[in-house]
């Protein structure tokens, strides 16, 4: 023992190292782990990152890696997690099922039977940030969440059970609180410190090691028969910190080890509750310091007499009892240097009561009637066995507050009909409580209906009431099979049981008679019914356009996890999927591809919930049909212009019941709409529009569908401008104010057939047009000069007679206005090939070729190149080749120029003029 305890004090030494390294810990934060990074939850490995958005997730829409079944949801504050049938699996420590990091509070909520499983690592671990963290198991599930590989968290944390059973390896948190609901670890719990509060934590198999205790209800189960033994440290032991206290104020505490110490404390202090331990092979319990009992029950066995029980000192005012059990076969020794029981002056103390138990049978020999249904473990704390101890004392205590070793049947076996007893092996001796298991018939006729609207909705059950019966158990469950059930307890053989939309359960009811002290009989259940509530046809659906396609949207329905998108070019159908597969239940949003220009194309939506299986889907009614028009195309406009009217046509465009025909007469500025073609002939699809001569106007055009009652024009159509001729000269009105062209002269070149015609503009005129005809023809020819002053008449031919005339025009009040033609001038198509100038005395003769056809010839001299105010002499007859002018100044310049002419119809044509010639008279 000697040797024992020098060990326990080598190990103190260094654990004061760990204490003053986790002091720093404690009291100087560190730098947050990715304080770069916000809060996360990492599912099955770093890749797989659970979006924080409040939406049930399915691992089927995640495709993370490890998990393989079932659904989760984060809230959007980062600080809940809910798992409901989640089975996940992993093959690493670098790939933790569920990690929480930089969150300072965090809940885990399991909504059905879960499994998270770890090969290696943990299988749940917490990685605050920041300074400490708070996190919170609860569980809503009838069965244990199971957490093989355990739960760990890398930094100081408070972690908490709160409701639910829980069953996992290893426990490895700062500090650790069980408030309710159960804990079975099945490796190894070592928290820093551990508070109980209530509830139930059972280290089957497992080591407890703990820097503080402290108990105040609850019940703590500690066996350990392979794993702790010799120097190793003991189940519960507060060495690890120097100083650790143990603080029971209420509650039950049973510890047991088979190969060492079975509780250690450094010291202890006791005022309530109750504390067991027991050790084959050493004390069950040792107090290294002090122990200050001031209430409450300790009971320390051992299998070596005289070592049950290793106290330092104990208060001077302990008044309460240490019970002292040993096995039968034992040896008891009262020898004060083997117990070491001292008080504080290290004074012997004699005033604690040592009990040896000697004999343990049952309490009643009448046996108890229990129901099948029932496991061992759930009676365990109905059967009273009597206890007598060696000073012929009596006590009854509960099977569950004896160190039972064997129990038969076990503790998880239910009781059957042909079970006569209960057996335990208590500290060696061999006990049968007599027990006989009653049956009741199962309830008949169950029948389910669903009552209610959409989204408040009852499984109204009933069923034939059974004789004797004082309540009834209904179970639910999402399973056929009836995995995971709830239990609902109903008085009357009815229920109404609140669902979900789109749920599917199935129920199924035994009866429950009290039978004695608390003890109840319980029928076999009846067969399962199925009943599946209604999912609310989807609302808020509508369709938008956008760049991309379609943009198709609806609200989302309460219990529905996918939904069928389809559509349709006819709202009665038939419909197709739009997508490929359904849309998850966070997927309210799709972008579709665009219908095509004209047309429109209807859509509907369906909410299922899968409820697991395909078996159990629940289908809503479609929601209304709603659809995406995509307007037609802008036609393409093409035009003329025929006299005063302006001509605009285009071609078919898909989709188009009509066209909008839009002018704008200030260059495209402002449009009016000037026609609506309804229906038009795709074969003669044009419009004329009577827009007057010489204006420009710009068209432009709108294709318009028709659908569900409403207009769809498309984009307007690029402009089209189109300028209508000014009037032929003939069409205009007359107006004898406006003035006459004047000033007339030609140029003529009888080689090329041309002649042009000038004559002086007239003030206010915007055009003139000129008349022209052949000597001899009925009809004028009418042209436009374009404003000019001047007009070149061609395809002449040397010889030929042209007669013509001018007229100018006006802008009268927008209206294009002539005034009268000029007087008609005459003109010959020939001209003096070859001629000379010679002077004489105060005259000039000009010498010409004889022009073939001429009537005569006109000479015209003036004093000035530019022959203004030029004079005329006419030499009757064509064979003169001399004609000489008389009557002229002496020593004076002229210049001469010279022309035939041609007499016809009373008519004088004048030939072309030549070049002028320059003379100086003597």
């Amino acid at each position: 023992m000697k040797k024992s305890i020098g060990g326990k004090i080598r190990f103190l030494a260094l654990l004061s190292i760990l204490t003053a390294t986790l002091f720093v810990v404690f009291t100087v934060p560190a730098e947050p782990a990715h304080a770069e990074e916000g809060p996360q939850v990492t599912i099955c490995g770093q890749g797989n990152i659970l979006p924080g958005d409040g939406q049930w997730h399915t691992a089927q829409e995640m495709n993370f890696d490890g998990w393989s079944s079932g659904r989760m949801r984060l809230s959007t504050d980062m600080e809940t997690l809910e798992l409901d049938g989640v089975i996940a699996e992993v093959s690493g420590p670098e790939m933790d099922t569920l990690k929480a990091e930089n969150v300072m509070n965090f809940n885990v909520i399991f909504n059905s039977h879960c499994e998270l499983t770890s090969s290696e690592g943990y299988a749940l671990s917490m990685m605050p940030g920041w300074g400490v963290g708070f996190y919170h198991l609860t569980s809503e599930a009838e069965g244990p969440q199971i957490l093989n590989g355990g739960i760990y968290a890398g930094a100081p944390t408070n972690f908490s059970i709160d409701k639910g059973d829980f069953i996992c390896d290893v426990v490895e948190v700062e500090y650790f609180t069980m408030n309710k609901g159960s804990l079975t670890v099945t490796s190894r719990l070592q928290p820093y410190g551990l508070n109980v509060n209530g509830g139930r934590i059972t280290c089957d198999g497992a080591t407890l090691y703990t820097g503080s205790y402290t108990q105040k209800g609850g019940t703590v189960i500690v066996c350990n028969e392979t794993k702790a033994g010799g120097d190793a440290p003991a189940d519960i032991d507060v060495l690890m910190t120097s100083g650790g206290q143990t603080e029971i104020s209420g509650g039950s505490l049973d510890v047991y080890n088979e190969t060492g110490a079975g509780l250690r404390f450094q010291n202890a202090k006791i005022s309530g509750g109750n504390v067991s331990a027991g050790s084959r092979t050493a004390a069950g319990a040792e107090i290294i310091t002090d122990l200050n009992m001031t209430g409450g029950t300790l009971r320390a066995s051992s299998a070596k007499a005289g070592e049950a029980l290793y106290v330092g000192s104990v208060n001077e005012d302990f008044d309460d009892v240490i019970n002292i059990a040993e096995p039968r076969r034992g040896r008891w020794q009262t020898d004060s240097g083997r117990m070491k029981v001292v008080d504080a002056q290290g004074n012997d103390v004699w005033e604690i009561i040592l009990k040896k138990m000697v004999s343990v049978e049952p309490a009643n020999s009448t046996p108890l009637k229990f129901e099948e249904t029932f496991t061992v473990s759930e009676v365990l704390d109905q059967i009273n066995v009597k206890c007598t101890y060696q000073d012929n004392s009596t006590e009854e205590i509960t099977l569950t507050d004896l160190p039972w070793r064997d129990l038969q049947p076990g503790p998880d076996q239910r009781l059957t009909p042909d079970t006569e007893y209960i057996q335990a092996q208590i500290y060696g001796m061999t006990v049968q409580i007599p027990i006989e298991v009653i049956r009741y018939p199962a309830p008949q006729n169950l029948k389910a209906d669903l009552t209610g609207i959409t989204g408040a909705q009852r499984a109204s059950l009933t069923w034939d009431p059974v004789a004797g019966a004082t309540s009834y158990m209904v179970q639910r469950s999402e399973w056929q099979d009836m995995r995971g059930p709830r239990t609902i307890l109903a008085e009357e053989a009815e229920l109404a049981d609140p669902m979900i939309p789109g749920s599917v359960w199935y129920y199924r009811v035994q009866a429950v008679q009290e039978v004695s002290n608390g003890t109840y009989a319980i029928s076999d259940f009846c067969e399962p019914v199925r009943i599946a509530a209604a999912l609310a046809a989807p609302t808020g659906c509508k369709a938008e356009l956008s760049p991309d396609g379609v943009s198709v949207s609806w609200d989302p329905v309460p219990g529905a996890d996918e939904y069928t998108l389809e559509q349709s070019d006819d709202p009665e159908g038939p419909f197709t999927d739009a997508i490929g597969r359904p849309a998850l239940a966070s997927d309210t949003q799709r972008q579709l591809v665009s219908p095509d220009p004209g047309s429109i194309r209807y859509y509907r939506v369906t909410a299922t919930a899968s409820n697991h299986r395909a078996a159990d889907r629940v289908v809503s009614d479609p929601g209304e049909v709603f659809f995406a028009v995509r307007p037609p195309e802008a036609p393409q406009l093409q035009g003329s212009a025929s006299h005063s009217d302006a001509v605009i046509s285009w071609g078919p465009v898909s989709g188009a019941a009509s066209y909008r025909l839009e002018r704008s007469d200030d260059g495209g500025n402002t449009y009016q709409e000037i026609a609506r073609i309804e229906d038009p002939d795709p074969t003669d699809m044009n419009h004329t529009d009577a827009i007057g001569f010489s204006k420009t106007g710009y068209y432009r055009m709108t294709a318009i569908m028709k659908a569900d009652g409403r207009e769809y024009p498309s984009e307007a159509s690029q402009p089209l401008q189109i300028t209508t001729p000014d009037p032929a000269p003939e069409e205009t009105p007359v107006d004898p104010t406006i003035k006459k062209p004047a000033g007339i002269d030609t140029k003529g070149n009888a080689k090329n057939g041309t002649m042009r015609i000038f004559f002086k503009p007239v003030k206010g005129a915007v055009n003139y047009s000129i008349a022209y005809r052949l000597a001899g023809a009925k009809e004028w020819t009418y042209r436009w000069t374009d404003g000019k002053t001047e007009y070149t008449v061609g395809d002449l031919k040397k010889g030929q007679l042209l007669e013509f005339k001018f007229a100018a025009y006006m802008d009268v009040d927008g209206v294009l206005t002539r005034g009268d033609y000029s007087r008609t001038s005459y003109r010959y198509m020939k001209s003096v090939e070859k001629a000379s100038a010679k002077a004489g005395k105060k005259s000039l003769t000009v010498k010409v070729k004889k022009v073939s056809g001429a009537s005569g010839y006109q000479v015209l001299y003036a004093t000035n190149k530019k022959m203004t105010g030029a004079k005329m002499t006419t030499f009757k007859g064509g064979k003169k080749t001399k004609l000489k002018v008389s009557g002229l100044k002496k020593g004076k310049t002229y210049y001469v120029r010279y022309r035939p002419y041609k007499n016809k119809g009373g008519r004088i044509y004048y030939g072309v003029l030549k070049k002028t010639l320059k003379v100086r008279v003597k």
